[in-house]
């Protein structure tokens, strides 16, 4: 019986089917070697951490790959947000929050002379949002406007994402 394991080549898949199999029957050599072979795949950030929360695997090998997420210039795209799934995503997003707060605290403060307008074309920016289509609208943070320019927001992006 062979109670050490080599490099064998094997499709992406297959080690992620091994890493499954092991985990779920307990064979720690066996998921220690699916993952260091998972390792040299060509797999992004995100996949690996995504399988690698899926199977439990080891804070070692996780810790580095939250670590490039953080600290990347852009944020996690939206494909990627949802393949890591909400309670990963906002981890990612609260310690990049975090850390670009520097020795303000947890969370970085608006900068000092922001106005609504500039707070609202960084919304409508990042839903994707026409800002024309909404600045017939009243404003949103006065008492009168209701739920309107919300609607409309909530309205044109889940249209714009064919929802």
């Amino acid at each position: 019986m062979n109670n050490t394991y080599s490099v064998y080549n094997a499709p992406t898949q297959d080690w992620i089917t091994i890493l499954k199999i092991a985990c779920e029957h307990h064979f720690k050599e066996v998921k220690n070697f699916a993952i260091r072979q998972l390792e040299q795949c060509n797999l992004s950030v995100v996949s690996r951490l995504t399988i690698y929360q899926l199977y439990k695997v080891d804070l070692a090998f996780i810790l580095p790959l939250l670590y490039e997420l953080c600290i990347r210039e852009e944020g996690p795209t939206d494909q990627e947000t949802e393949e890591m799934g909400i309670k990963t995503s906002l981890i990612i997003f609260r310690i990049r929050e975090r850390l670009r707060a520097g020795a303000n605290g947890p969370m970085s403060p608006v900068a000092a002379g922001t106005g609504e307008a500039e707070v609202m074309q960084a919304i409508y920016a990042v839903l994707g949002v026409d800002s024309s289509l909404l600045n017939a609208r009243a404003s949103p943070t006065s008492p009168n406007s209701g739920s309107g320019a919300t609607g409309a927001i909530i309205a044109t992006t889940h249209h714009k994402n064919g929802n």
